[in-house]
């Protein structure tokens, strides 16, 4: 039987999706994505909660 015990696939998954929400979000802050206009909208898309995705996203920074 195989040992799943150092799979790193949903961390990886977990970190690839962030990534990409924070390179959205960086374009939301600076006026520049297509769709959003306010992190509100960003946020309500995605449905991020407001707090943890600021918490992840400073961490990151």
């Amino acid at each position: 039987m195989r040992n799943n015990n150092d799979d790193k696939t949903l961390k990886r998954n977990y970190i690839q999706k962030y990534m990409y929400l924070f390179s959205e979000y960086e374009l939301v802050k600076n006026g520049k994505h297509p769709r959003f206009r306010f992190a509100k909208d960003f946020y309500h898309n995605y449905d991020a909660d407001r707090r943890s995705f600021l918490k992840y996203y400073n961490r990151y920074k």
